[in-house]
């Protein structure tokens, strides 16, 4: 009941404009198994972000674990070398394999417009995939680029960060992931 009440705030709150929405990660549907039906009946579209680069958001995700942020307002990168457990990369790769294809799975039986925009596409090209989602979400709005003040804390090389680097890829390559999993457009 307190999931019905927050969306129907939600949808309150939004009054008279084009659109009203909100973020959720794709773990938070398996934390909360009745989420996903009550979307699909209230038919919400759907526009999911995803990583689809298995090794880049594993290693993402664990630098954020073990440093505490993936994001500053500094020009501030990740300046100090870490050891990363390579068992936990192999962990979190499959983690997100699952993810990818639970999501590609919920899209086709999605009952409203849905669309997966890659994270490295808005990243190469930011006015044609803010357009897509536009589009999805009945919006003839001119899409805008944005300029986030935040800058990625990761910016050197994994080989330059990561000191067992060549362990971290001998684990993932003797678990049969290959980096990236492709995503259906």
């Amino acid at each position: 009941m307190q999931l019905w009440r927050y969306l129907d705030e939600l949808e309150e709150s939004a009054g008279d404009q084009d659109t009203a929405g909100f973020k959720l990660m794709l773990g938070q549907f398996r934390g909360v198994p009745e989420l996903l039906p009550i979307l699909a009946m209230r038919r919400y579209r759907m526009i999911a972000l995803v990583r689809d680069n298995l090794f880049e958001g594993a290693v993402s995700r664990v630098l954020l674990d073990m440093t505490g942020d993936a994001q500053s307002r500094k020009d501030a990168p990740q300046d100090r070398r870490v050891t990363i457990a390579p068992e936990a990369i192999v962990t979190e790769m499959k983690r997100r394999r699952l993810g990818l294809r639970l999501l590609r799975a919920i899209q086709r039986v999605w009952p409203a417009p849905s669309l997966v925009l890659r994270y490295e596409d808005i990243l190469a090209e930011q006015g044609e995939s803010l357009g897509r989602a536009l589009r999805i979400i009945g919006s003839d709005r001119d899409p805008r680029v944005v300029t986030s003040p935040l800058k990625r804390r990761i910016q050197a090389p994994y080989s330059e960060l990561i000191v067992n680097y060549d362990d971290v890829c001998a684990a993932v390559s003797a678990a049969g992931l290959t980096g990236s999993l492709p995503v259906a457009p």
